[in-house]
């Protein structure tokens, strides 16, 4: 099954690229990040079953936000299957988030590089989650 969050995620990884080469460099990270999230969700969703209004009660009932929810439980996921993969997630993810926060709330410049790199990250995370988690029957 596909779901419009799969079709999101796409729309804006495409968009970080077009962002990035325009040298939009915080839109790219911001778009970059999201169309990884978006994945994650549609992980959760579809692969692993998890049902959104489920998912939402167990982030209130945890006290989390949204990404740190979603990320949980990909990270819950990846321990059962693959300990190098989940310990290079459990780190990469947050590196992830702070560049996400910085390019969208600090007055800090995102460079060149650093854009390429959220673009490089999103990938590389979308690629070790489908790698690790395949549908449930």
């Amino acid at each position: 099954m596909t779901s419009n969050l799969f079709e999101k995620h796409k729309e804006s990884i495409n968009a970080a690229r077009l962002l990035q080469q325009s040298q939009y460099y915080s839109s790219t990270v911001n778009r970059a990040y999201y169309g990884c999230f978006q994945f994650l969700l549609n992980i959760l969703f579809t692969k692993l079953n998890v049902k959104p209004e489920d998912f939402e009660s167990q982030r209130r009932q945890n006290k989390e936000g949204t990404h740190g929810w979603a990320s949980k439980l990909i990270e819950y996921e990846l321990a059962k299957l693959d300990k190098s993969d989940f310990k290079w997630y459990q780190k990469t993810f947050p590196e992830f988030q702070k560049l996400r926060n910085k390019a969208d709330y600090s007055n800090d410049i995102i460079s060149q590089s650093e854009s390429l790199e959220s673009i490089n990250t999103a990938d590389s995370i979308i690629n070790c989650v489908n790698k690790n988690i395949k549908q449930k029957k």
